[in-house]
């Protein structure tokens, strides 16, 4: 039996929602509004009615960002399928790194601005396309590659108070 030489810090790619590396990050609570099966991990979340504590699909270049759904312990169905059912409690990655859903349309590039596809069919996952989407504070920091891609989110609210400081904003 050989010793174990070689160590890596990365996830394997190819899950959704699945942290990138074991680097610092924070995660919050929320609960879904939207029916269930709708909401993904990796995908981006807007806040909800109840603020704070309920998320939803995004559905206006208005919404507020989150963050996106990372994938935890979670039980399959009784059909063999991971499903996240409107009011149920999952955690959402605010600063981090994560393998995010991207539109398999674009080529996702090492350092491409994210941005959330915020109405259609694609509502959710991102993107580096900015017309008509949401901006977030972050970048990729790798190519997209089967419908992923990993990417750096920034604390946003963090960001936002330093730009209003400095009068960016």
């Amino acid at each position: 039996m050989a010793a174990q030489m070689k160590y890596g810090y990365a996830t394997p790619s190819g899950v959704p929602g699945g942290l990138f590396d074991i680097s610092p990050y924070e995660c919050n609570t929320r609960v879904s509004e939207a029916e269930s099966g709708k909401i993904k991990f990796g995908m981006a979340v807007a806040a909800g009615t109840s603020a704070g504590t309920g998320v939803k699909v995004p559905a206006a270049a208005s919404d507020f960002i989150e963050g996106i759904v990372v994938h935890k312990a979670h039980e399959m169905d009784n059909k063999g399928t991971v499903v996240i059912d409107k009011g149920e409690a999952f955690s959402v990655l605010r600063t981090g790194k994560v393998w995010a859903r991207v539109d398999d349309a674009v080529t996702i590039a090492v350092n491409d601005k994210p941005y959330v596809i915020a109405t259609g069919d694609k509502a959710g996952l991102l993107t580096n396309a900015e017309s008509g989407n949401i901006a977030l504070a972050g970048r990729f920091i790798g190519v997209s590659e089967d419908g992923i891609a990993p990417v750096l989110l920034y604390n946003a609210e963090a960001t936002a108070a330093a730009a209003k400081a400095s009068g960016e904003n």
